[in-house]
């Protein structure tokens, strides 16, 4: 039976997103995980129609993984020529 192949089959074919994400570091730790992965290939799929929504992409279950990001979370600035380090307060 033949298949008449699509871009998005060569895409996935030659898809060398694993290679620059890997799933652990040389330390063993990991990198991205397989729901980060996942999320990663359905946001840079080439095929518009197929390609993940903003909306679909927020519900993403990568989002609810563990460890979970921190509420408190405040982002600190660098010192700017010599001014001293502030945070988002």
């Amino acid at each position: 039976m033949l298949r008449i192949l699509t871009i998005d089959d060569c895409y996935f074919r030659y898809n060398m997103l694993r290679k620059k994400f890997p799933a652990t570091s040389f330390t063993g730790l990991p990198v991205l995980s397989e729901l980060g992965f996942d999320l990663l290939k359905k946001l840079l799929t080439y095929n518009p129609e197929e390609r993940i929504s903003a909306e679909e992409a927020l519900l993403h279950d990568w989002f609810h993984e563990v460890p979970l990001a921190k509420s408190d979370f405040k982002p600190i600035f660098p010192p700017l020529r010599g001014q001293a380090t502030f945070s988002a307060d």
